[in-house]
């Protein structure tokens, strides 16, 4: 961390044997109260395949450490040897860092959670990068939105939606400029916060610091001087998000009970609000439902009624299952007992960056889901 920074910091580029640590947040649903063995295990039969495809030699090892892994590989090639370094304290939640270029790791990340059904990344909406910004002082952001991946209206009418909106905004003014293409008259349903850049101090001290870039898919690129604030600030991170993913498997998995021989049905649905009337039922839902990334979710749409559309959804990251009802105007989410709260998260943060910045989500009583 202390030499990316000062070469950066200098030269403005780092030089050829110098990378960016990188820490990537993953998601194990199966694995909430695993032991160190059963970690291991799928530590290393999810990385396995995917490196075994791609590399000479892998070798996914652990350490004197309990629920700490270590994998090392080489593809032989310029993009040089990878390394990987799993803490899996939480056994839910994993933090996978590396010091190996982007050009290496990135790929390997890619198709693990492309081959298993076991892992996700952990998906930041925008309420919680902002809440993560505030814990230290905003040095920059970056925005992505692309309408273009549901497209159920004509971009081509005078009236159409912003198609595509990328933008990395560095210094002490984003904030200023974020506050500007959200007002009313500027791009606000378009303007989805993907990336915030945090510098965070040690305890006050002015030199032991982490300068952080911090991504909306839970990649975390950081340089600096201190590792003990870089993670305190992935614990805050990692704390929220846990937190988040509890309640709405508490909240939102519709579940039966029987008691005093009645039954009893528990749970709520997580209602979903559009800012505009959907244009287009049919073509919404086969762009969400298609079972591709990023939402990776699967199901056929079934008209219901001529205002309403009813889909039985798969979802491809842990094999789980919801019904979606959907209306111009609000999609009605049940999730099913058993089913993963990061598929509610995954679906309302892809909503934000491919559909529109000011979608709402509210539980039974009318209070926002998604705050943190």
């Amino acid at each position: 961390m202390t030499s990316a920074y000062a070469d950066l910091a200098e030269n403005q580029h780092l030089e050829v044997d110098t990378n960016l640590v990188k820490t990537f947040l993953l998601e194990a649903h199966d694995a909430q109260d695993a032991n160190h063995e059963h970690v291991f295990a799928l530590v290393r039969d999810s990385f396995t395949p995917a490196l075994a495809r791609s590399h000479r030699r892998a070798q996914v090892s652990e350490t004197d450490e309990q629920f700490f892994f270590v994998i090392e590989a080489d593809a032989g090639d310029r993009h040089g040897p990878l390394s990987l370094f799993i803490d899996a304290t939480n056994p839910r939640y994993w933090l996978a860092h590396s010091f190996s270029k982007t050009s290496a790791v990135d790929p390997v990340i890619k198709d693990v959670l492309l081959d298993s059904p076991k892992l996700d990344n952990a998906w930041l909406p925008v309420q919680l990068l902002e809440r993560t910004a505030a814990g230290g002082a905003l040095r920059g952001l970056g925005l992505a939105f692309d309408r273009r991946k549901i497209p159920d209206v004509d971009f081509d009418v005078p009236d159409a939606p912003v198609e595509f909106l990328k933008m990395q905004l560095w210094g002490n003014r984003a904030a200023d400029v974020l506050r500007i293409l959200r007002e009313q008259e500027a791009f606000p349903e378009s303007t989805t916060l993907s990336k915030v850049k945090i510098k965070q101090w040690l305890d006050g001290d002015d030199e032991s610091f982490s300068l952080a870039d911090v991504k909306y898919d839970g990649k975390i690129t950081v340089r600096g001087t201190s590792f003990a604030s870089y993670a305190s600030m992935l614990t805050r991170i990692v704390d929220l998000y846990s937190r988040k993913i509890h309640d709405l498997e508490q909240k939102f998995r519709i579940r039966g009970r029987v008691e005093d021989n009645r039954f009893y049905l528990d749970g709520a649905p997580l209602n979903i609000r559009f800012p505009h009337p959907l244009p287009d039922l049919e073509l919404f839902c086969e762009s969400v439902f298609a079972g591709t990334a990023p939402f990776k979710l699967w199901g056929i749409p079934v008209q219901v009624s001529p205002s309403m559309f009813r889909v039985s959804v798969i979802d491809l990251h842990v094999i789980g299952s919801m019904t979606v009802e959907i209306c111009p105007d609000f999609m009605r989410v049940y999730l099913a007992e058993g089913a993963c709260g990061n598929t509610l998260i995954r679906l309302y943060t892809n909503l934000q960056h491919y559909y529109n910045s000011l979608i709402s989500a509210t539980d039974a009583q009318e209070e926002l889901a998604f705050e943190f």
